[in-house]
């Protein structure tokens, strides 16, 4: 076993939550970029301005086509 003093093992564990923390940055910094794709999207696409009734209404018809076995083209 090794002896390691106490210093060393807070130093340690500090360098590791830092290299936790650098990377979830980059996670939600990655993150922050795709919902600014995902909301340009939708406003290019007018997907922004569906109300709830709208969304409902669309998953509803998809889950009876997905229930019957037709195939919807792509969008």
């Amino acid at each position: 076993m090794e002896n390691r003093t106490i210093s060393e093992l807070i130093r340690e564990a500090l360098q590791q939550y830092q290299r936790r923390e650098d990377v979830r940055q980059q996670q939600l910094a990655k993150l922050r970029l795709v919902l600014e794709e995902t909301r340009s999207e939708a406003d290019r696409t007018g997907a922004a301005k569906l109300t709830m009734e709208d969304i409902n209404a669309e998953i509803a018809s998809y889950r009876r086509e997905k229930c019957q076995g037709i195939r919807r083209p792509a969008r």
